[in-house]
């Protein structure tokens, strides 16, 4: 018997369509800020594409006037998350990235706000085998944090925008070769599932019958060993490369 598709999930596909048959930039630019709005509550949208090792701004959507020269001036490559996004090449959650506390005391952090914008993301455009652009969002509500699914549904829209821009710039779609993963094995398996299902340095001891300092060290060498600088990084980078190994 046929599964009929949720309302939320047509709603979902027509979106990603939407994004990737966009016939231009502006097009493309405005599909993007209506799907983040109705999802992830963005009001702000920034379209940037690399100059060779200059990014540049394409277009900007429900962004403050001022705020896109000061960003390139006070921040521009020195931000963050654009270093994340490059090095690990999937979107990111600036707050999540840099921890609530440190981001308000952060550039990033403090540019933001001083233009009432709050949560911010950004995620990569992919043409050529290469990240060619950046898709960058804002928030102006203090109270609605971006969650996991917040980020995983800016990884779909960053790639539906990269198909979009390698038909616009008449290149071969497709993210950049990932480097051979690191292989995930004994203890370090069983430490990182629990952790993509949420369990504490505490609860991981217990289930696997080692000691909370030696969960603390197998997270440690995690954080190592995929550039992650906090935990909810970590997760977000399992849950998406290792999610059959895993078993989810």
């Amino acid at each position: 018997m046929p599964i009929q598709a949720a309302p939320d999930d047509m709603r979902l596909a027509n979106q990603m369509l939407c994004i990737g048959e966009s016939s231009c930039v502006a097009d493309l630019a405005k599909s993007l800020r209506v799907s983040l709005a109705e999802t992830t509550w963005s009001s702000a949208l920034g379209l940037y594409m690399f100059n060779g090792s200059d990014l540049q701004n394409l277009l900007c959507l429900g962004v403050p006037e001022g705020f896109v020269a000061e960003y390139r001036d006070l921040i521009g490559s020195s931000d963050p998350l654009l270093q994340n996004v490059l090095a690990h090449r999937s979107p990111v959650d600036g707050r999540a990235l840099l921890g609530a506390k440190s981001w308000s005391g952060s550039s990033i952090g403090a540019l933001l706000l001083r233009w009432n914008l709050h949560h911010h993301m950004c995620g990569p455009i992919f043409f050529d085998g290469q990240v060619k652009g950046i898709i960058y969002t804002a928030s102006i509500h203090p109270t609605r944090p971006y969650t996991a699914s917040s980020v995983a549904f800016m990884d779909c829209l960053c790639r539906a925008a990269s198909l979009a821009m390698a038909r616009l710039n008449g290149c071969s779609a497709g993210p950049a070769p990932h480097q051979k993963r690191p292989v995930l094995a004994g203890r370090a398996r069983d430490v990182s599932l629990l952790l993509c299902k949420g369990a504490t340095n505490k609860e991981i001891a217990r289930c696997l019958d080692i000691s909370a300092v030696t969960v603390k060290e197998h997270v440690q060498v995690l954080f190592r060993k995929f550039g992650c600088r906090n935990r909810t990084e970590l997760v977000s980078v399992l849950s998406r490369s290792y999610a059959s190994e895993l078993d989810f």
